[in-house]
């Protein structure tokens, strides 16, 4: 068994086994996916240098956590781009803008309806929901 000597953060003297080539990938997934569940880049190299070394075994692992699967499904997203701020128009007139919308299917109420029609006055911000049973035309108008 070949082993590594390091000192550690914390000026400890351990010795590292040095991995061979075909026991790489299954040390990797021990060291990435194991019971504490997948941990990221930063923890899983330091799982790795606890007991095993290899050359580029940094790279590789950084590679390895890149490219997991289920790391990549819920990974949160980097993208933080922002949208262009715009002005608020004003509104000259009560009534000159109002914003309609449906919700639902809801619980029905005693008399059978089961969606909501809101309607908001932008000018007073003042809201309004009518109870009606479908969200068809008639029903809208």
């Amino acid at each position: 068994m070949l082993v590594k000597k390091k000192i550690d953060k914390d000026e400890n003297e351990r010795e590292l086994i040095v991995e061979p080539e075909k026991y790489r990938d299954q040390i990797k997934s021990l060291c990435h996916d194991s019971t504490y569940g997948h941990l990221g880049i930063v923890k899983t190299k330091d799982r790795l240098a606890r007991y095993f070394y290899w050359p580029n075994c940094y790279k590789e692992i950084e590679e390895y956590v890149k490219t997991c699967d289920p790391c990549q499904r819920v990974r949160k997203s980097n993208d933080k781009t922002k949208g262009p701020l715009t002005l608020v128009p004003i509104i000259p007139e009560v009534f000159s803008k109002i914003n309609f919308d449906a919700c639902g299917p809801l619980p029905a109420t005693p008399k059978g309806n089961r969606y909501l029609i809101t309607a908001i006055r932008l000018a007073a911000k003042y809201p309004d929901a009518v109870p009606v049973p479908n969200i068809g035309s008639t029903s809208i108008i």
